[in-house]
């Protein structure tokens, strides 16, 4: 990107430098005037201020009054800002430091916000608010803050406050904060909505458009986690489009694009392409709000191109660099408690892995790797159900729901049910591309072979006659089961006892026994094991 126009320095001369002016190295403190100049600098440039200029800046208010320094918000900013890339920013790619000032900062930036009457400084010291909650762990406390933010610009708007002819110095950074607040959340539908928002507020480059491509590539991000692979390279093709990657906050703004390209590149196996991504992701362990994507990405690669110890090891360091608990974490979604199932289930610890999908009451994120589970342990019939009703989900991502039907069409067809696997496959076929090779990678190939020729053989001979498994037949026309049957029966598909399902139902075992004997009449069938079989087939587990 180019640089702005040349600007006038505090002497008077004209500085050359990409973005400059000349500070004076007085170390008195800043005068009146020289104070402004700085403000000034420093809410223009924004990210793109340079470690030449920080230090200058540095040096100015090195030796000014703390208490001149601390009534101005925005000269504080400029001083905090100015030490971290003077004294620190080489060393911390992450900027993880600079962060973390600003979270020991929360309660001045508490005070200042509540005498701020312009909407840039409310954006901007509301913006700094939050990431502070965000850093001390409170996220809840993120997102009221947030929202309160909100509503202080809404009512600065109404009574024609904070209005300004310039355009604003942090266009669409509190919508950016907000959306990471929200993705850190697991709240990802919400996240995009902000980071949308953030996107259409941006200003122009070189230095009004950092939230904007900050927003854009987390959405790419988020959109490849959950499946959206059309959306992902929308978002993708946006922030291309900016190429200041070099300068002391590239990493934090561009992040996002880096884990969505490695997420990418694993799911097409396309390993040089997941290396140079993850290279610029950073490791593992990084010190930055969204690590637990960069972990859940190099997780990923390393399965699909490695070993699953290793992957291990390196979600457990992940872990520990930021003192998590992997077994039961609902960080993000889930998705660290996903990461860990799919290594469990890679080791061959697969009754770990169901035991500890369990224990964290079953969430969304562990409908795959449990019916991969059961899939490798033979368990066939619980498998395809499982996958079933992670289909009919609604909080269930595209991508696993995709990865589910693969799974379901390959049980069924251990099931002897050759028809209904065929169809099955026949939709995740509908939406097979180079993005589903890593789900086929984690299927056996003879399973797939088999899969694909059954199919074949299926779609050669028409629509085909139904295979029952063990010889059943056909249940007897539409079946129509009351709520409490339905209840029943997926009691007992859960694997209950009459008296468990009692229990579990407030009601009597003989009760229960009533239901049941209505069930197996409705479905046509005498024994639990047939009556799971059919309604199974018929979608009502």
């Amino acid at each position: 990107m180019s640089g702005p126009d040349r600007d006038e320095g505090w002497c008077g001369k004209v500085v050359d430098d990409e973005h400059g002016v000349d500070l004076p190295g007085a170390t008195s403190g800043p005068s009146e005037a020289e104070a402004r100049r700085i403000v000034d600098l420093v809410t223009k440039v924004w990210y793109a201020l340079t470690p030449e200029q920080a230090e200058q800046i540095h040096t100015t208010l090195r030796g000014a009054n703390p208490q001149h320094i601390i009534s101005d918000p925005w000269l504080f900013n400029a001083l905090l800002l100015s030490e971290h890339l003077t004294e620190r920013a080489g060393a911390e790619p992450d900027q993880r430091g600079l962060v973390e000032t600003s979270a020991d900062m929360s309660g001045y930036a508490a005070a200042v916000l509540r005498n701020a009457t312009s909407s840039d400084e409310v954006v901007a010291i509301g913006s700094a608010l939050v990431i502070g909650y965000r850093i001390q762990g409170d996220l809840d406390g993120a997102e009221q803050i947030g929202e309160s933010v909100e509503q202080r610009l809404e009512e600065l708007g109404r009574q024609g406050r904070g209005l300004t002819t310039r355009p604003a110095t942090r266009p669409g950074q509190l919508s950016m904060q907000r959306g990471l607040t929200a993705t850190l959340r697991g709240d990802f539908a919400r996240a995009m909505t902000l980071y949308s928002t953030a996107y259409s507020q941006m200003g122009e480059p070189p230095y009004r458009h950092f939230a904007g491509a900050n927003a854009a590539a987390n959405a790419a991000m988020l959109s490849v986690l959950e499946g959206h692979i059309d959306l992902a390279g929308q978002w993708l093709e946006r922030t291309a489009a900016f190429t200041d990657r070099s300068g002391w906050s590239g990493y934090l703004v561009y992040l996002g694009e880096y884990v969505a390209r490695a997420l990418l590149a694993v799911d097409r196996l396309d390993r040089p392409a997941a290396e140079t991504a993850l290279e610029l992701a950073g490791p593992a362990s990084v010190q930055a709000e969204l690590w637990p994507f960069v972990a859940v990405a190099h997780c990923a690669a390393e399965l699909a191109f490695g070993d699953p110890y290793r992957a291990h090891e390196q979600l457990r360091a992940a872990a520990f660099a930021h003192n998590h608990q992997l077994r039961d974490s609902t960080y993000c979604g889930h998705i660290l408690l996903r990461a860990y199932l799919d290594v469990l289930v890679a080791e061959g610890e697969y009754r770990t892995a169901m035991q500890v999908a369990e224990e964290a009451g079953e969430p969304a994120r562990t409908f795959v790797p449990v019916a991969h589970a059961y899939l490798r342990t033979g368990r066939h019939g619980d498998a395809a159900r499982l996958a079933a009703q992670g289909i009919r989900r609604d909080d269930l991502s595209v991508r696993d729901i995709r990865e589910l039907r693969l799974i379901r069409a390959v049980s069924l067809m251990k099931l002897d049910r050759a028809d209904e696997a065929a169809h099955v496959y026949s939709i995740f076929q509908r939406a097979d591309n180079d993005c589903t090779a890593g789900m086929r990678a984690r299927m056996d190939p003879q399973d797939l072979a088999d899969l694909a020729g059954t199919a074949t053989a299926l779609g050669q001979g028409g629509p085909g006659t139904r295979v029952g498994c063990q010889g059943r037949g056909e249940p007897p026309g539409p079946v129509n089961l009351t709520v409490t049957e339905l209840q029943v029966l997926r009691l007992l598909a859960d694997g209950r006892t009459i008296a468990q399902a009692a229990e579990a139902s407030f009601t009597s075992p003989n009760t229960v026994k009533t239901h049941v004997s209505s069930i197996y009449r409705k479905l046509g069938v005498t024994n639990r094991a047939d009556a799971l079989w059919r309604a199974d087939a018929l979608g009502l587990l």
